[in-house]
């Protein structure tokens, strides 16, 4: 009689386990894309009028590490961009791509890691790091880490989630789940400009990216469909297979805009916009 219950208290403490598991599944959505290209068409690009001035919400930060950082955010109402020139850091780093989620509730860091074990062999790497006036848990594999080193570029998926105590400094809660949009209304700036959300991403990656790139997609709620990653609300982010070192990662971003704009082709030497009606389409080779 006593080896039963011992059985039964087994089995029922394994399934509130899972249940209390379930509960604390993270939830995260995209976030942003950031992308390194080549450093004259950077400063072709961040001195154009049309995307300083209408595109996005922009802003032009320099790290002050060393190797140095310098990056250019264009903020849409969803989700953003984050340009990197390749020099300091990502000096050999031309074409890489990062593709980060971020969990709609704040402080879930461990849950993000714990997720990710489950659906792959891969190692990986968890992180804290702290801004000015925030602290960030991030998750990548850790073949991922340290890649300025590196002399070829990658596709680099990542997990994110700020911390509680950042949550409650911004006025979002210590637990409340909180949208991209809403996190992104945080944004001082009241000027309304033209970029809504990423629609679209087209990458050329390996067939070991790719298998990160799903296995991070999993955990952040994709479901793939033969070549494309898809989630409602969600950008489709398309793939094809090129396992060429040192081409661009990322061929096509594509924008949606909140008003029609007309028609305009825009080149920064291997980077060029165009706009057509209400979109804004993002080239690179």
């Amino acid at each position: 009689m006593l080896k039963k219950l011992s059985i039964l208290f087994i089995i029922l403490t394994s399934q509130l386990l899972t249940i209390n598991g379930l509960c604390q599944s993270p939830k995260s959505d995209f976030s942003h894309i950031e992308i390194i290209i080549d450093s004259t068409d950077f400063e072709k690009l961040v001195s154009e009028i049309f995307i300083r001035d209408s595109l996005g919400r922009s802003t032009y930060d320099t790290m002050q590490a060393s190797p140095l950082v310098v990056s250019f955010y264009i903020n849409g109402e969803e989700n953003f961009i984050h340009f990197n020139p390749n020099k300091g850091y990502f000096a050999t780093q031309r074409g890489s791509v990062y593709i980060i989620f971020q969990s709609r509730h704040p402080g879930q860091g461990k849950l993000l890691e714990q997720s990710l074990k489950s659906v792959t062999k891969d190692s990986l790497l968890s992180y804290d790091y702290e801004g000015p006036n925030f602290k960030l848990s991030e998750v990548i594999f850790k073949s991922h880490g340290r890649l300025h080193k590196s002399k070829t570029n990658h596709l680099i998926p990542m997990l994110s989630s700020y911390s509680v105590e950042t949550y409650k400094k911004w006025g979002l809660g210590d637990s409340a789940e909180v949208s991209m949009k809403k996190f992104l209304s945080q944004d001082s700036v009241q000027t309304r400009k033209l970029f809504t959300k990423i629609e679209m991403i087209r990458l050329s990656i390996s067939k070991d990216e790719l298998a990160k790139l799903s296995a991070m997609m999993k955990v952040a709620g994709f479901e793939m469909k033969r070549n494309t990653f898809i989630k409602t609300g969600q950008p489709k982010i398309v793939f094809s297979i090129n396992d060429k070192l040192n081409e661009p990662k990322i061929k096509e971003l594509v924008l949606l805009l909140n008003e029609y704009n007309g028609s305009k082709n825009l080149s920064f030497g291997s980077t060029s916009l165009i706009i057509r009606e209400n979109r804004a389409i993002f080239l690179f080779k």
